[in-house]
């Protein structure tokens, strides 16, 4: 959930693979009016239904190279906005203010 001012927190997005499984990745954020920042992105590959962040173990966390086995063509990956977002904010600010 995104607040005004700065936030925090764990947020996963899900895939399903060709053979029926489940590709979910989980990155911890920081967010600053509205510009996320992500790390600690872990990749898993989850055989059940269930999919919840709470109850994903680290014995199914998979390379993301083994994601890119799975997925050649379109691999999924976060975007850059949500890898990124706060630092391309900076960079922008710091070329207005070098420029101007």
């Amino acid at each position: 959930m995104y607040t005004i001012i700065f936030g925090w927190g764990k947020k996963q997005k899900s895939w399903k693979t060709p053979d029926g499984k489940n590709l979910v990745v989980t990155w911890n954020y920081f967010n600053f009016f509205w510009c996320p920042i992500g790390f600690n992105v872990k990749w898993h590959l989850i055989e059940d239904e269930k999919i919840d962040v709470h109850v994903i173990v680290e014995d199914r966390v998979v390379s993301f190279e083994k994601v890119k086995e799975i997925f050649p063509e379109q691999t999924p990956d976060l975007n850059v906005w949500e890898r990124y977002g706060l630092i391309i904010i900076i960079i922008v600010i710091a070329i207005i203010n070098i420029w101007f």
